[in-house]
């Protein structure tokens, strides 16, 4: 065994480095799909339909995004009052636009 570490030791060295490599880019440069979350203030003329769509990052079915929106928020589309506050997801790193261009 000692033999074949001290002729290979390079081959062993290299695939060594090959693998931390792929791993630290797979930690890296990972998809990061997790999702954060922005409070809206529903204003006159909101609709879980209308805010579904404005924020609609992933361009889903509209329908499912409004579905999930219900759920997430414990309400249905005809219990939508001005003033309610409701969670809305959003991609990781575009919580930061999309708050700042909705004040």
């Amino acid at each position: 065994m000692r033999n074949f570490v001290v002729k290979n030791s390079y081959s062993l060295l290299f695939l060594g480095l090959i693998v931390m490599f792929s791993i630290v880019c797979l930690f890296k440069y990972s998809v990061d799909d997790s999702e954060n979350y922005v409070e809206v203030t529903v204003v006159q003329g909101d609709s879980l339909w209308g805010i579904a769509k404005k924020y609609n990052y992933d361009n889903i079915n509209t329908t499912q995004l409004v579905s999930h929106l219900e759920k997430l928020n414990n309400i249905n589309g005809d219990s939508l009052k001005i003033g309610d506050v409701i969670l809305v997801p959003v991609k990781e790193g575009k919580e930061k636009y999309l708050t700042m261009s909705n004040n």
